[in-house]
């Protein structure tokens, strides 16, 4: 499992949320949230999925202490809706999204939902080991079933899954024409943490949708992929008074080796 490290950012004091709008909504959404399915307790994530698979070992690590920073990030303003993006694809962003939602909600025990944004090419149920057919957040932007078909819930842990689903429509449509702003802070309402996997920022405008609405957003780059120029058009696209961080992904540097020294030689000695 690759490495990780972060870079934050200095932050603004956050603007004024606008009043949510009524409450009955919510109180829907509330009731659609008590009747979703659990996810299977026999499934067998992919074993790159560590903080699922092997929370206890040093690649996990690397997530936890992501987590701790996002956490202290938390002192300098509100960070519930979080979206997790890339410049390009492959650069690992869905496996940083679902590894930092499970480590969260393991963490603290607060609320965590894993929002799979990316309509065009979404990997969470593949790597899951469950049905790509099962019904995501596509099926129910177009109205195709109610919410609490589109979204699982762990059976053990504090951690709330909403795939991608299918789309018949294109995605930015679909994206375009839904309340997003409004949807978000109702979820807010429900969850500590909102862990959107957005696609990536440079071939498709769908991300935009999500940075618009995001408290703030992590960027992923990964190591001997991503361009300098690359990396250059991003953060012009990226509001830098949103972007809290940067991950590097597969990070092969002294900090990830001395890291593996300090756990195996600790391993030893149990």
């Amino acid at each position: 499992m690759p490495s990780l490290s972060i870079a934050a950012t200095r932050l603004p004091a956050p603007e004024a949320a606008e009043p949510f709008p009524g409450t009955g909504d919510l109180l829907e959404l509330e009731t659609e949230l008590a009747k979703v399915r659990l996810l299977p307790e026999t499934m067998s994530p992919h074993p790159r999925l560590v903080a699922w698979t092997k929370p206890d070992e040093m690649e996990a690590e690397q997530f936890r202490r992501l987590a701790v920073r996002l956490q202290g990030l938390r002192a300098q303003r509100e960070i519930k809706l979080l979206v997790i993006t890339s410049g390009a694809p492959r650069e690992g962003k869905s496996l940083i999204a679902a590894n930092l939602a499970m480590i969260m909600s393991r963490l603290s025990r607060e609320r965590v939902l894993l929002l799979e944004g990316d309509l065009h090419r979404p990997t969470l149920m593949r790597r899951l080991k469950l049905s790509e057919k099962a019904p995501g957040l596509g099926n129910w932007l177009e109205k195709q079933c109610p919410f609490s078909d589109c979204m699982m819930r762990h059976p053990t842990e504090s951690l709330w899954v909403l795939p991608a689903g299918q789309v018949q429509r294109p995605p930015l449509e679909l994206l375009e024409q839904a309340r997003l702003s409004n949807w978000a802070r109702q979820l807010k309402q429900h969850f500590d943490w909102v862990l959107v996997d957005a696609p990536p920022l440079l071939p498709l405008a769908d991300a935009n949708h999500w940075t618009a609405i995001a408290d703030s957003v992590l960027l992923v780059v990964r190591q001997h992929m991503t361009r300098r120029s690359e990396l250059r058009q991003v953060l012009e696209l990226v509001d830098s008074r949103m972007l809290i961080g940067v991950v590097l992904n597969d990070s092969s540097g002294p900090e990830h080796r001395y890291y593996s020294q300090y756990y195996y030689s600790r391993r030893s000695k149990d």
